[in-house]
């Protein structure tokens, strides 16, 4: 599966879920896609599972990261890698 087609997948999703209308779905730029997957409720999944598909998850690892005053950056690159990187303070 091609990056291109799982941001089309993101930008079908958030049109669905009425986050943005069609034409600010086709301006966002990647960086913004990726942080819709942060979002609570949100899935590009076609199928719920017991594991994936209800678009829990990744938004509670977002609220806990910044609760312990971190942040998260995602990287990825087209069929070879996404890195979700964390970053903390020096406790």
């Amino acid at each position: 599966m091609n990056t291109d087609s799982n941001f089309d997948a993101i930008r079908r999703k958030a049109i669905l879920l009425g986050l943005m209308d069609t034409a600010e779905a086709e301006s966002m730029e990647q960086r913004q896609m990726l942080s819709l997957m942060f979002s609570s409720g949100f899935s590009t999944a076609t199928s719920e599972t017991e594991d994936a598909g209800r678009g829990v998850g990744m938004d509670i690892i977002k609220e806990t990261v910044q609760n312990m005053s971190g942040r998260i950056s995602v990287a990825t690159d087209a069929e070879s890698y996404t890195r979700f990187s964390l970053t903390f303070p020096k406790a």
